[in-house]
């Protein structure tokens, strides 16, 4: 039931858009067991289309790199981000989050191990064993922790639907894409500040909000709105 009522949720919130874009005509079929109809022309005809070719054009790719899963080779020596990064991203990462992207790469690497430490997907940990831990294993200052703990980090807030300062409804509301506030972007869920405040994060999370925050950050995908400085 929960399920069905969140589905319906952002089915509903996804044609509220669409009518005030004017995108469709602001015209509903009210149906007596509660079900509705309205014009859903843009989405069979622009955002179908679209999202089929851009599913096709991932599963392609993956497909073509699907012999590099068998091969046998040994580990290289880790890529510095300046070997694959332009200079002006490394240093726009660096203005933005606090910390540079050879930090936020060893802070993802400590808490992988954590996951296989613990042997298992979802870790449990507490805010202060996570500092020790990437300040004593990977040599983050206290500034790069905080730095990334706050921009992996979720934290935990009293009301869901109150955005903290500095953020805005289209931040939390779940029908909006590219929140700053979602699970995929901040994959590390903190219950409180303090030392001994819990911390949880699933390691395929993890892994999957990484690669979205500094992928589509590199490429342009996010809007300029998702950062707080202004691009230049």
């Amino acid at each position: 039931e929960l399920l069905a009522k969140a589905a319906l949720l952002v089915e509903v919130a996804m044609d509220s858009d669409a009518v005030n874009s004017d995108l469709i005509e602001p015209r509903i079929g009210l149906h007596l067991n509660g079900e509705y109809d309205i014009d859903r022309g843009f989405h069979n005809t622009v955002i179908k289309p679209f999202l089929t070719a851009y599913f096709r054009e991932g599963f392609e790719g993956a497909a073509g790199r699907y012999t590099k899963l068998y091969r046998d080779e040994h580990p290289a020596e880790r890529t510095r981000a300046d070997e694959v990064f332009s200079a002006d991203f490394i240093r726009a990462f660096q203005v933005e989050f606090g910390l540079t992207p050879d930090e936020a790469v060893d802070g993802l690497a400590e808490l992988m191990d954590l996951a296989v430490e613990f042997q298992n997907v979802v870790v449990e940990t507490t805010l202060g064993d996570l500092k020790t831990r990437l300040s004593k294993t990977r040599g983050l200052s206290s500034e790069a922790c905080e730095a990334f703990i706050r921009t992996f980090g979720i934290f935990h807030r009293p009301a869901w639907d109150k955005p903290p300062p500095g953020f805005r409804m289209k931040d939390i509301i779940p029908w909006r894409f590219r929140r700053r506030l979602s699970s995929t972007a901040k994959p590390i869920l903190l219950f409180g500040e303090h030392d001994d405040d819990k911390v949880f994060f699933g390691a395929g999370a993890l892994r999957l909000g990484f690669g979205y925050l500094l992928e589509r950050s590199e490429r342009g995908h996010l809007p300029q709105e998702f950062f707080s400085y202004p691009l230049k």
